[in-house]
């Protein structure tokens, strides 16, 4: 089963040339797709194409899947006091949402996400301090 399909996808912002050109890609349930390039290749552009937060590319995108997407760098980030394990945590969070507390389940889930990626020792650590090479502000959480 494709979990998400892509069919000659192309994409250019107004004040570029084409980002990205005839993009073909499939992802099969059960499997790892890594899309790596150098800064300003277009994987950034491609992930936002595959979410509709870039309208007007031309070609097709089928999602059988519900995506998240975390940027590298946001407004939010540098004022987001939240812990590594608490933004996973809000990854179980369902829109139906009966309880504003997290669930025995939820609190597995979020553990063995991050024991996947590899992440589990530092989940205690501040989220606005990961992923950056400069820091302007440390936050404690």
């Amino acid at each position: 089963m494709d979990l998400i399909q892509i069919k000659d996808l192309s994409f250019s912002y107004p004040s570029k040339k084409d980002i990205l050109q005839k993009i073909n890609l499939k992802v099969k349930k059960g499997s790892f797709t890594c899309i790596v390039g150098e800064n300003g290749s277009g994987k950034s552009t491609l992930l936002k194409c595959i979410l509709g937060l870039n309208k007007g590319y031309v070609g097709e995108i089928k999602k059988e899947i519900h995506i998240g997407y975390l940027p590298q760098k946001s407004e939010i980030q540098s004022n987001f006091p939240a812990t590594i394990e608490e933004v996973v945590l809000s990854g179980t969070i369902s829109n139906n949402v009966k309880s504003i507390f997290y669930k025995k389940e939820d609190k597995e889930i979020a553990k063995q996400v991050m024991q996947t990626l590899g992440i589990y020792e530092i989940r205690k650590k501040c989220f606005a301090d990961i992923s950056r090479r400069t820091t302007t502000k440390s936050f404690n959480c």
